[in-house]
């Protein structure tokens, strides 16, 4: 529908309109690697820092003590990053047969102090609400992991089920 994407001021790549079935497009960007895991290769401030430090006026506070538990040992916000990270990885299971269950409370809530299973989505937003919860400024983003390549088209195939949550920490 356009000739170029385009990335907001927080980071979000938008078209102009919404891609149609089978559109090809190509993006490039600058990623650094920190530890191996991607990060912004540009080191400037986030002008909108207060907006990814909001959190719920309900339910927060055992969210809070459960991030600052976790991460008390660490000082450096990337470690403290990581530490949630590495407790989320190791202490709940991944499923995707919680997707479309109503929960009884909250859904954040729920996973991380009652069912401890999830899917992506559950366990992004875990993670963006403890680093917040600690002044951690911090998102929930949602897109695709494309990793088929198909060397017939020379292009990479990204389908629903490609679909992925994750975490951008400042």
């Amino acid at each position: 529908p356009g000739r170029e994407l385009r990335s907001s001021v927080t980071g979000d790549i938008r078209a102009p309109a919404v891609l149609r079935p089978h559109t090809i497009y190509t993006v490039f960007s600058r990623i650094k690697y920190n530890d191996h895991r991607p990060g912004s290769a540009d080191q400037e401030p986030i002008d909108t820092k207060q907006a990814f430090l909001k959190l719920p006026e309900v339910g927060s506070e055992p969210i809070k003590q459960l991030a600052y538990d976790v991460s008390a040992h660490d000082t450096d916000p990337y470690e403290k990053a990581i530490a949630i990270e590495q407790y989320l990885r190791t202490t709940y299971t991944y499923t995707l047969g919680t997707i479309g269950q109503e929960p009884t409370r909250g859904a954040i809530e729920e996973f991380l102090f009652t069912t401890k299973t999830g899917h992506c989505e559950l366990f992004a937003s875990s993670h963006t609400l403890m680093l917040r919860s600690i002044g951690i400024p911090s998102r929930f983003v949602t897109g695709f992991a494309a990793t088929r390549y198909n060397p017939l088209t020379g292009y990479y195939e990204v389908r629903r089920l490609d679909a992925h949550a994750w975490v951008e920490a400042y």
